[in-house]
């Protein structure tokens, strides 16, 4: 796994971002974030990543996109003591026919990974506009994080405070969405009017956090 820090001006407040399958800095580069450290945590190939001591920030949040909620959860001891956890677009059973993607699904689109699945993928994403070319990372690389990812087994879980569904999501189905966090009495779901991409509903990372 990898990080990168979106910023890190020794601010008091820190998030921590666990980016989608496939995704780098690209995804969300376009959000202002002055008043925030951010950290982002992406390439699930692997869960080998340095030791961090988050203690000296003041507030802390925790903001997970699709993939990225069930990776989160695979770092519960690095998360204690967060109080504002937030997911968007994802569940903490990403393959699963009642609560994520459908097994079928998800082994059928490892199985002919290519090129042009990303092109494919990257419009249903966006339900069907793909002017924005969302991937940096070659294909290989993102099959193997695919199958990484299925075999990763969460020992723990988390307890979001906050999770945003978009009302058209082609990838994570909006249904399962609902599925999963409606057995989550603590949880406050929100609506987005996007598709599995749902950044473009915010200006900040305030916005996000805040909301």
């Amino acid at each position: 796994m990898k990080h990168f820090w979106l910023n890190k001006k020794d601010n008091n407040s820190l998030i921590i971002f666990f980016n989608g399958w496939g995704m780098d800095q690209k995804a969300v580069s376009f959000l202002q974030c002055a008043a925030n450290d951010i950290i982002m945590f992406y390439d699930y190939r692997n869960l080998e990543t340095e030791s961090f001591d988050f203690g000296r920030y003041q507030k802390k949040s925790l903001v997970t996109w699709s993939m990225g909620t069930f990776i989160s959860a695979l770092f519960y001891n690095m998360l204690n003591g967060i109080s504002n956890k937030i997911a968007i677009n994802g569940t903490l059973c990403p393959v699963d026919d009642k609560y994520g993607i459908a097994e079928s699904v998800y082994d059928l689109t490892v199985k002919n990974f290519n090129q042009s699945s990303c092109k494919k993928f990257t419009r249903r994403m966006f339900n069907g506009n793909d002017t924005f070319d969302i991937f940096s990372r070659n294909p290989e690389e993102l099959k193997q994080e695919l199958i990484s990812i299925k075999n990763f087994k969460a020992m723990q879980s988390l307890d979001f405070n906050t999770a945003f569904i978009s009302d058209f999501d082609k990838i994570i189905p909006t249904k399962n969405q609902y599925n999963f966090w409606q057995m989550h009495s603590t949880t406050k779901i929100k609506q987005i009017k996007q598709g599995h991409y749902p950044f473009f509903n915010f200006k900040n990372w305030d916005e996000i956090i805040n909301d």
